[in-house]
């Protein structure tokens, strides 16, 4: 169940418990005693989940299509439910938002660049102007 949550070979997970008490002590070796810093790894099912969206957001620029913050948002939470549900029960603790903050890490991470354009030209009165 393990492996699966993770998306890692059964032998994988095996061999880190064998050699968890060399691994642990190789960690502690190698980590400063002063080191206050936790990163978080993200899981299997939010790294296919941007993935997608960034090829998702690539076809809508190709396409021309006009896309927003809040589209790209709500297009992130339905993919991000789907493939959960496809993965099954073992990702069911995994929760994800879509906030402002994960939308502008993911932009970094991936170069995402949105141009603000007008979503309504007013026609008539550019015919009008001089």
């Amino acid at each position: 169940q393990i492996a699966r949550a993770l998306g890692l070979a059964t032998s994988t997970v095996a061999s880190i418990r064998v050699n968890k008490d060399k691994i642990r002590a190789n960690s502690q070796a190698a980590t400063p005693v002063s080191a206050t810093q936790l990163t978080r790894c993200r899981g299997v099912v939010m790294g296919h989940m941007e993935r997608l969206l960034s090829l998702w957001i690539g076809e809508q620029k190709r396409q021309n299509l006009p896309i927003s913050t809040l589209l790209i948002q709500d297009k992130a939470r339905r993919l991000f439910v789907q493939l959960q549900h496809e993965q099954g029960n073992g990702t069911r603790a995994e929760t994800f938002g879509a906030s402002n903050g994960w939308f502008a890490r993911f932009k970094a991470r991936h170069n995402v660049l949105l141009t603000d354009e007008p979503s309504v030209a007013d026609t008539q009165a550019a015919a009008h102007y001089p």
